[in-house]
């Protein structure tokens, strides 16, 4: 039986990151680019707070065999990752100006339309209730 080094371990470590970031080759890639779509790690880039993104799951594949080199990460992107909007902010419709947890779930405040964000009126771990104003914000 002949066991791999670290280096050959490392190298095909390294060539599996490579092909699950490739997300299908560079062609379909740009096939998406020409159409103006983003693709799925590059709608998590613009969504979060820059650098925040800690993906897991980048060498997941798929459970059925015939599929495993198809589906790079097994098709899926998960992680965990920051979006804090500050004061200033430019934000777009639909874009996630805060985010409440309860009872261990994560429930986004959207923006409801193109917007500034003037002040985020609670603090970090702060109990909020029920029709508490949450931030103030001023259309563009």
């Amino acid at each position: 039986m002949t066991t791999a080094t670290y280096s050959e371990q490392s190298e095909q470590f390294d060539a599996r990151v490579r092909h699950a970031l490739a997300m299908g080759g560079s062609a379909k890639l740009e096939q998406r680019r020409a159409t103006g779509a983003l693709n799925a790690r590059e709608r998590v880039e613009r969504l979060l707070d820059e650098g925040s993104f800690k993906e897991i799951g980048t060498l997941a594949t798929s459970a059925v065999a015939a599929d495993r080199e198809s589906t790079p990460a097994d098709g899926k992107i998960t992680g965990l990752g920051r979006i804090d909007a500050q004061p200033g902010d430019s934000m777009d419709e639909d874009q996630v100006v805060l985010t409440l947890e309860s009872m261990k779930m994560e429930i986004p405040v959207i923006a409801p339309e193109t917007c500034r964000l003037i002040s985020v009126l609670v603090k970090e771990g702060e109990a909020v209730r029920e029709g508490q104003d949450l931030s103030v914000i001023e259309h563009d």
